[in-house]
């Protein structure tokens, strides 16, 4: 039987190495916590207002619209700031 290891886990206890597993796995929670408050995520119907969506837009499956098929990030990215004549 053979033990193939890295260099960060040799000479630490099984405890440590679960306690490094467990904060990983609560840094990412909280992490995609932050995102989800964010504005990052689906549009829809759950939105109150256009000013809810801060982030590039992700469309639920199956959306049909012409915005959802010709949005690029880049094109998100140049024009997200620019305001017409009324706001």
């Amino acid at each position: 039987m053979y033990d193939i290891s890295n260099k960060r886990r040799l000479g630490r206890s099984e405890v440590e190495l679960v306690q490094d597993m467990y904060d990983g796995v609560k840094a990412m929670i909280e992490s995609e916590k932050a995102l989800a408050g964010s504005g990052a995520g689906e549009v829809g119907s759950h939105l109150d207002s256009p000013e809810d969506v801060v982030d590039f837009p992700i469309f639920p499956e199956g959306t049909k619209s012409l915005l959802s098929k010709f949005l690029t990030e880049e094109i998100w990215n140049e024009l997200k700031d620019k305001e017409d004549p009324f706001g």
